[in-house]
């Protein structure tokens, strides 16, 4: 009977140690809000949604769905055109003056993204990425300095 509780205490202890133990990860959704818009791969964009001045360029893509890719002081907006359709594949933070939704930017280093985002990454010999639903969250480094910080349709 003493070593069914001993046991039995011994189990629990271990699963609160564990559990406590465990580090907790924000579950991003893929949504940077930049100038007060949402933007999030997968959905549809409008060149609309800003006043600020952008350079516009086609991308080269090896089928028929043409890639555009809009250049911001600060963000670089990657969509594919199908017919009328727009849809935003990727935006990458390129200046440290954009804080994504998590606080992390071009600024933080990987310490400060590992405690937000925990340590359920791939590592590529870019950077790391972290990969939630449809959506890659890419932290581009070098000497591990951020250089910058991609959200990407995970297609």
């Amino acid at each position: 009977m003493r070593k069914k509780i001993f046991l039995t205490l011994l189990i629990i202890f271990t699963l609160i140690i564990v559990g406590c133990n465990k580090e907790t990860k924000y579950d991003f959704d893929g949504t940077l809000e930049y100038e007060g818009v949402n933007i999030t791969p997968g959905t549809a964009f409008d060149e609309e949604w800003t006043t600020m001045s952008y350079m516009k360029e086609e991308v080269s893509s090896d089928t028929d769905i043409k890639e555009e890719k809009y250049i911001y002081e600060d963000i670089d907006i990657v969509i594919k055109v199908d017919g009328d359709n727009k849809i935003i594949e990727s935006v990458q933070l390129t200046e440290p003056s954009v804080v994504n939704n998590e606080g992390i930017s071009i600024e933080s280093n990987l310490k400060e993204v590992k405690k937000v985002y925990g340590n359920d990454y791939e590592e590529t010999e870019d950077g790391i990425v972290y990969t939630v639903n449809n959506i890659k969250l890419i932290i581009y480094t070098f000497d591990d300095e951020i250089e910058s910080i991609k959200y990407e349709l995970n297609e």
